[in-house]
């Protein structure tokens, strides 16, 4: 048992603004770890890590159990929360899990990301000069996330003039997803927000099946892995996950990388200095995760 004094609360200031000190404690101490607040195991050694994602007997089903403990009203309240994140490919075990990412490998290849390249490079470039032009500017909201929103809405086909709809939708989504049950209204909120994003996914589906283009939405759409092709529901759920999970990782992966720059103008010179995707990649594994997700709900 870990001692009284240690406990990972993700609500607490201290925590939020720097968790590396607790998780060092937390490692030497109680690297198998049971957290109240979060209602979860917090574990913080490789190879433990490792060992649980390969062992068969744990479930990626989070989602399942969780709607499955609601009583029948309160479950009736999030139907749509229900019915499209529990569909996530990530919260889903085999067999289902491999006929899904199946399915979705058939859609979202390299090849496909890379032939974005040059309407990327004009996101970044036409984000970052407006941003120049205001004469004050918050980093997060104006360049980190709008970047890679852009790009993900890009990719589904989604009209980027939704941009500010979808980021408030997934905004309230987070709640739900990963975070602290501090926020007493999140449940209905990210109810709400799923609803909204299924109803404009919902209708981009029935306008590409009627008049299909060139983005993500009409390959999911036409995808079959052994005859078998994602159902309504499933497209919805997916679209859903691939603009929440696009953007908010990269989103944070941005932020993480320009503040560790800001504090080490070294390393900063350095970064600038690389003239390869390999060695951008390389030096971007030192960075801390774009996203840790909360175990509980």
């Amino acid at each position: 048992m870990s001692p009284s004094d240690l406990q990972f609360d993700p609500t607490v200031r201290e925590t939020i603004d720097n968790p590396f000190p607790l998780f060092e404690r937390l490692q030497g101490e109680a690297p198998v770890h049971w957290s109240y607040k979060a209602r979860g195991w917090v574990v913080t050694r490789f190879e433990d890590c490792k060992t649980i994602l390969l062992d068969k007997r744990f479930s990626s089903e989070r989602m399942k159990p969780f709607f499955e403990s609601l009583d029948a009203e309160k479950r009736a309240r999030l139907k749509n929360l229900d019915a499209s994140v529990g569909l996530w490919v990530v919260f889903l075990d085999p067999p289902d899990h491999t006929r899904l990412r199946g399915l979705l490998n058939r859609s979202f290849t390299s090849r496909a990301v890379n032939d974005m390249a040059p309407d990327i490079a004009e996101i970044v470039h036409n984000v970052i000069d407006k941003a120049a032009e205001q004469p004050k500017l918050d980093f997060i909201r104006d360049i980190a996330y709008r970047i890679p929103a852009a790009v993900i809405m890009g990719m589904l086909g989604a009209p980027r003039s939704e941009i500010e709809n979808f980021k408030l939708w997934s905004d309230d989504l987070g709640l739900f997803i990963g975070s602290s049950r501090v926020t007493p209204d999140k449940y209905a909120r990210a109810e709400a927000a799923v609803t909204r994003m299924s109803d404009a996914f919902r209708d981009l589906i029935t306008e590409r099946r009627r008049k299909p283009r060139n983005d993500l939405i009409t390959e999911l759409i036409r995808a079959k892995e052994n005859g078998k092709v994602l159902d309504e529901q499933e497209l919805i759920a997916t679209c859903i996950l691939f603009l929440f999970a696009g953007h908010e990782t990269t989103t944070n992966l941005i932020s993480m990388a320009s503040m560790h720059m800001m504090r080490r103008p070294a390393q900063r010179a350095q970064f600038l200095s690389l003239k390869t995707r390999d060695e951008v990649e390389a030096a971007r594994k030192r960075f801390d995760p774009p996203a840790i997700v909360a175990a509980e709900n």
